[in-house]
């Protein structure tokens, strides 16, 4: 693919491009994105697509209209900072399947965008691997992200870039963010700088596993939070009612921010999942100071959270030693009523046939009687 070969979908078209194995590769001065999509387009064949030499390849789409990938492998380029696949504002994004590797981010959805992810495999090293501007919901998929601050230990983040490997709000205070495994499949998100972070705009969480990783260089002391969740830049509102959430070195999720003071607030709602600290670390923390606020009315935790629990709720140790939230109210037996509260009791008035009916029932009883009064009379004779 030359700079020339760049393909221009028009806005009324309907396009499948059936890769059938077949590889895309840039040649060294090539600059931009293969595709620019203005209708309706849909990858798969299980092809490939990669940069080659070229400095200034960014990725395989730039969608503004809508988009759907089915499968394919997906190389990126570090050599500039560009996100793989842009969804811009009013595009829609698709992906089922396929292997997205080694840009500085995999998928951007922009402010105004609607991005699907249902699964596929999403792996780099440097900014936060999925980086959500807009409407976003992960039903499926494997999210790594390798980058570390320690690595990369600059004063501006741009010059040494790292991030969370799943990002939520950054751009804008509307974005939302849905996890939620569908029937079949799972969500996985690792990282070491951190797995999941709502820095803005409305998340909800119901099932997934998020855990940090110790850096291969500098250990488990330069890994950071499962969940951070703080009002960077705007105020993030979270619900929490599912997932497995995992740390290695410090607290499984931190709310608000981490160094300074805020204006701002974040709304952390956890209404399940399970929190896991290492030993001797707070499973939740939160800083008030920095804009930080949790209520927790559900869930499994590795340490005691009761300072955070909604009245009517409290932590509950269980037989391995974690901290199990539910109601503290015990169930109510059921009532029976004084008699003086009972209804009059009206004996029910029969018909004629009823009444013919409790007569036949009432000889039947008499003869019974009697015959059980004989045999026991001709038992004694004997």
């Amino acid at each position: 693919m030359n700079k020339s070969d760049i393909v221009e979908i028009p806005k009324d078209k309907i396009i499948t491009l059936d890769m059938n194995g077949k590889k895309a590769t840039a040649s060294s001065d090539f600059s931009g994105r293969y595709i620019t999509n203005y209708g309706t387009l849909t990858i798969t064949g299980d092809g490939t697509f990669e940069d080659a030499e070229s400095a200034d390849y960014r990725g395989p789409v730039t969608n503004n209209g809508t988009l759907t990938i089915e499968n394919g492998t997906f190389y990126g380029n570090t050599k500039n900072t560009y996100a793989h696949i842009w969804n811009s504002k009013g595009a829609t994004a698709t992906f089922n399947g396929g292997t997205y590797e080694g840009a500085v981010t995999m998928i951007n959805g922009y402010i105004g965008s609607t991005t699907y992810i249902n699964g596929g495999t999403y792996i780099n090293s440097l900014y936060p691997t999925i980086d959500n501007s807009g409407h976003m919901e992960i039903r499926g998929g494997e999210f790594v992200n390798k980058s570390c601050s320690a690595c990369n230990e600059s004063k501006y983040q741009i010059e040494k870039p790292w991030g969370y490997t799943i990002r939520s709000g950054f751009h804008s205070s509307d974005s939302y963010l849905l996890i939620d495994e569908t029937e079949g499949r799972t969500i996985e998100v690792t990282g070491v700088q951190g797995a999941l972070s709502v820095i803005g705009g409305k998340a909800d969480i119901k099932s997934g596993s998020f855990e940090t990783l110790p850096c291969e260089t500098h250990g488990a002391s330069s890994s950071y939070y499962a969940l951070f969740v703080a009002p960077e830049k705007s105020e993030p509102s979270v619900t929490v009612s599912g997932g497995d959430f995992k740390t290695a070195y410090r607290a499984a999720a931190r709310i608000g921010m981490d160094n300074g003071s805020s204006d701002l607030q974040s709304n952390v709602r956890i209404e399940g999942g399970r929190f896991t600290a290492p030993a001797g670390v707070d499973s939740i923390s939160v800083n008030a100071v920095g804009g930080g606020d949790a209520t927790i009315s559900g869930g499994n935790f590795s340490s005691d959270v009761s300072e955070y629990c909604v009245p009517g709720f409290e932590p509950v140790r269980d037989a391995n030693g974690n901290y199990v939230v539910g109601s503290d109210e015990p169930d109510q037996p059921a009532t029976v009523p004084d008699d003086d509260e009972l209804p009059p009791f009206i004996p029910a008035q029969p018909d004629d046939d009823d009444s013919v009916t409790i007569v036949a029932c009432a000889a039947a009883a008499v003869v019974a009687a009697l015959m059980a009064v004989f045999l026991i009379l001709t038992y004694r004779k004997d």
